[in-house]
């Protein structure tokens, strides 16, 4: 056999033992990688599955915060709604001792309300119900009857 098949017949097993060396690395890195993409396709699933319970679970809650907002303010609503009908028809008097003043905590309201004892009676009623208090509260005025109507006077100091 010449030199030079010898050198060729050499390189070309050197050369395939490479190439076989480095195909069963690539073939093995591919493996890998393949394996890979299946855990982080299953973990992507998986957070995905937390996320959209998560976005659920803050939905419902969200959905009852919005729901006992919008029942309170119905029920604020409600107050001021029949605590001006009660006002409207309890203002009228015949004398000092029938006014009196009713703290409503409503600045819709007024916060003081000169009203008759009926309709005083009726609000204290209606304000054990609910109502929030947004007023801060002033002992300098007296409910007074004037042209048959309870109104608030500033209390007189001596």
């Amino acid at each position: 056999m010449p030199a030079w098949l010898k050198v060729v017949a050499k390189w070309l097993v050197i050369t395939s033992v490479v190439v076989v060396v480095f195909s069963s690395v690539l073939l093995f890195l591919g493996y890998l990688l393949h394996d890979n993409e299946q855990r982080v396709s299953a973990y992507q699933q998986q957070i995905n599955q937390h996320k959209e319970n998560d976005k659920s679970q803050a939905d419902k809650v969200k959905s009852l915060i919005t729901l006992d907002d919008s029942a309170e303010l119905k029920q604020q609503a409600e107050f001021v709604r029949q605590a001006k009908r009660i006002v409207e028809q309890h203002l009228t008097c015949h004398s000092d001792q029938q006014c009196r003043i009713f703290q409503s905590g409503q600045p819709i309201l007024g916060c003081q309300i000169a009203i008759n004892q009926i309709g005083h009676q009726m609000l204290n009623d209606l304000k054990k119900i609910k109502q929030a208090a947004q007023c801060s509260t002033s002992t300098e005025s007296v409910a007074s009857c004037q042209n048959n109507l309870c109104s608030i006077q500033l209390a007189k100091v001596n």
